[in-house]
């Protein structure tokens, strides 16, 4: 959903129980090839999300995020 204040998605999955919010950080001081592959999404949304909560309801994962809009000139 998105309004005048902010863009908000929810995805609901009913994968395995997991919450990324506990994944630990890429390790970005290790060059790219050396690292494992995967984690860069978890971390590009904790970097540019304002908000990131997570739950396990009724079976489901259920992630969801907000980026406020920046104020109008």
């Amino acid at each position: 959903t998105a309004d005048d204040d902010a863009v908000r998605v929810t995805i609901i999955d009913d994968g395995v129980a997991f919450d990324p919010l506990t994944a630990p950080p890429p390790p970005l001081d290790v060059p790219a090839e050396e690292r494992p592959i995967g984690g860069l999404g978890i971390h590009f949304i904790r970097t540019v999300m304002d908000s990131v909560t997570y739950a396990r309801k009724d079976g489901k994962n259920v992630l969801s995020m907000e980026k406020k809009r920046p104020a109008s000139p």
